[in-house]
This record gives structure tokens, sequence and C-alpha cells, in this order.
């Protein structure tokens, strides 16, 4: 990450991969806090970063709308990682260079943790997603009708819930269940999407609470970026929804998710713009608390 976030162009791609891998935009971007907070990624670049953060999360909702063989990925991991534990131990007994790597992981335990994790989360979302009757819960029941009144109350809704539960990942996933089953309409689930972006920047608001400058406009960034995606989707509402309309349920959901965020690249050319205005907004008083 620290090699290639210098660049706009370099830390958009490397956000996607790793925001992909992660699963989180979250856990990224606070990596990218302290990065920044040290200095070593210019504000600009840590920018094109969140726009490909904000990509690379909709990886878990496009797969868990797939049918996604999600059993196979967790007995395929569990077996690697078994594997290569038993390798790992086989190879202490034999092998001198073998003692000298106690502790470490091997190659295939690794991987079979990433593939047993991934199958985990997927299989979690779907079972998630298959209980619609969570919305009959009265509260949320209450926000479900509010969201659908407006494109604006559907974005706020979002904004609420997923601050609330510090995923918006976690919402697209329960979005697509009440969608399938007829409990939601498309036009209101891509609202409370829209909503769940911004709402999502309060976990990395808080990570960079009392941090360096720098750090700190990362998070105001963030924040920023996805307001303006969401006032974008309030005056032009009926766009996103007629690019996903023909697709099933959970891919209209999935994909108006993808589609909202790589919307973001709109607002590419004001990056360096906006940089300066978050110096402005976040100033460096070379004091630290």
């Amino acid at each position: 990450m620290e090699k290639y976030l210098a660049r706009p162009g370099a830390a958009f791609v490397v956000a996607i991969l790793a925001t992909g891998l992660l699963h989180s935009s979250s856990a990224f971007l606070a990596l990218l806090v302290g990065l920044s907070g040290s200095g070593r990624v210019p504000t600009a670049a840590a920018l094109g970063a969140i726009l490909g953060a904000n990509v690379g999360t909709t990886t878990t909702a496009q797969l868990a709308s797939l049918p996604t063989p999600k059993m196979l990925f967790i007995l395929l991991g569990l077996g690697l990682f078994l594997v290569g534990q038993l390798y790992r131990h086989v190879l202490w007994l034999v092998s001198r260079s073998g003692r000298t790597k106690a502790g470490t992981a091997s190659s295939p335990a690794t991987f079979g943790l990433l593939l047993f994790g991934l199958g985990l989360l997927l299989l979690g979302l779907e079972k998630l997603g298959s209980a619609a009757r969570f919305a009959s819960w009265p509260p949320l029941a209450r926000l479900l009708i509010a969201a659908q009144a407006s494109p604006l109350a559907g974005v706020l809704t979002g904004t609420l819930v997923s601050a609330l539960i510090q995923s918006s990942t976690l919402l697209v996933g329960i979005l697509m269940g009440l969608v399938a089953a007829g409990k939601l309409g498309l036009p209101g689930a891509v609202a409370v999407i829209v909503g769940a972006n911004v709402g999502t920047t309060a976990d990395v608001l808080v990570v960079a609470l009392g941090a360096p400058a720098p750090a700190r406009r990362v998070a105001v960034g963030h924040l920023l970026l996805n307001i303006a995606g969401a006032v974008l989707f309030v005056i032009f509402p009926g766009v996103l929804v007629r690019l996903v309309v023909r697709q099933s349920p959970q891919r209209a959901v999935a994909w108006s998710h993808t589609l909202f965020n790589l919307s973001g690249i709109l607002f590419w050319p004001l990056l360096p713009s906006m940089a300066r205005l978050l110096e402005i907004l976040v100033p460096d008083n070379g004091k630290e608390r």
C-alpha cells in the first residue's frame, strides 16, 4: 500500500484490490488514515484511494448475489488450513529450517483461512438476507416505510442505519433479502444504499479523532465525497434505478451498490481542488493533542 499510494491513479487501483480482499472499506481506510497521519500519503492520492475503496467494498455484495458455492469455500478453506498446519509441524520435526520458522503460518494455511473466512462471510450474508421477517421489527419497519417516501428520505434512512451498524455491506445484505421478498421496493432500496455510503463514514471519522491533521483530512474527505455522491443521486434519483431494474432483485441491489460507487469517478478532476479545500478546512496548526 505505502509503495503505490503516492499517486491518485495507482492509489485508486490499489484501494480496489486491497478493499476487495479485506471485504471492508473501513479496515482499509483505517490503514489509510494511519499512513496519511505519518505524512507518507498526499491528500489528493488519499482521495483517489477513497474512491477506490468505495468500489472495492462492493465486491462482497456482488459475490453474495451470485450462486456462489459458499460451503465449498468453507470446506476447502478448512482443508487447506489443516494441510498447511500439518505440513508446518512435519517440517518442524524433520528439518532444522522448520524449527527456525516455528510460529509462522504456511501459505496453504493462510490461503485456507482466507477461503474459510470468505465462505463464512457470504453464508452469513445469505442467511441474514433470507430472514426477511427481520423487517417486521417495528423500529426498522417504520424506517423502511419512511425510506420509500422519497429519495431524500431513503438516503437519510440508510445513513442512520449504516452509522448504527457500522457496515454498508451488512445493510446491503439485508436489503437483498427484503427486495427479493417484496418487503421493500427497488427505488427505496437504492436510496437506502446511497445513504449507507454516507453512514459508513462514521467509523473512519471516529478513527481519525485526535489524529494529526493529514489523517483527519482523509476522514473528512471520505465524508465529503460520499455526501457529494448522495446529492447527485437525490437530484437524479431515477438514473441508477433504470440501470439495474432489469436484473434479479439480489443482482439489482448489488449492482446499484457498485454503480453508485463507480460514479465517484465523476469527481476525479476535482480531487486536487478538494485536497486544497481540505487543507483549509482541516489546517495543520502544529499542535498535537
